[in-house]
């Protein structure tokens, strides 16, 4: 068993089924597939309740979830102890208005990729709402006219989300 197969399992966990898994960590599904086969056959126990719709986790997988995240939690805090201060690293995943990101903010993230090579930017570019948590997204940038809870219009103000907010 290896680090990557503890961390694909705890994202197809996480996110609910392969494909959500696949996205979140940008690998193919069959990658993912072929990871959790390759660990449940290492445990001799399944993991996953596999369906068209999605995954679900066994009791065994439930567990074991618990344990893995653990794990893979200290090995990047082992990581981010060592590494060099200031240093980015891992995986950004940013959603960004399609109208505007090819000409505005590719360029940027273009920059920032060069700047930091440890760090992997993933950009979906699209001008439909998306929700940060489900499709897995660290940030979104969105272009448009707020509404306060009084229904008020704010014009010419960014509205910026994050995971954390």
């Amino acid at each position: 068993m290896d680090i990557e197969e503890l961390q694909t399992f705890v994202e197809v966990a996480d996110a609910g089924g392969i494909s959500a898994a696949a996205l979140r960590l940008g690998v193919a599904k069959s990658i993912v597939s072929r990871r959790l086969a390759r660990l449940e056959a290492d445990l001799g126990v399944q993991l996953l309740s596999r369906t068209t719709r999605g995954a679900a986790l066994t009791e065994a997988g439930l567990t074991f979830r618990d344990y893995a995240s653990r794990v893979c939690g200290e090995i990047a805090l082992a990581r981010d102890t060592i590494s060099p201060v200031g240093e980015l690293r891992g995986r950004l995943r940013v959603a960004a208005p399609l109208s505007v990101s090819p000409t505005h903010f590719a360029p940027v993230l273009a920059e920032m990729a060069r700047r930091h090579p440890l760090l992997q930017i993933h950009t979906c570019y699209s001008d439909h709402m998306i929700d940060l948590v489900a499709d897995g997204y660290d940030c979104a940038i969105r272009l448009g006219f707020l509404q306060d809870s009084d229904n008020r219009s704010y014009r010419g103000r960014w509205r910026f989300g994050s995971r954390t907010s």
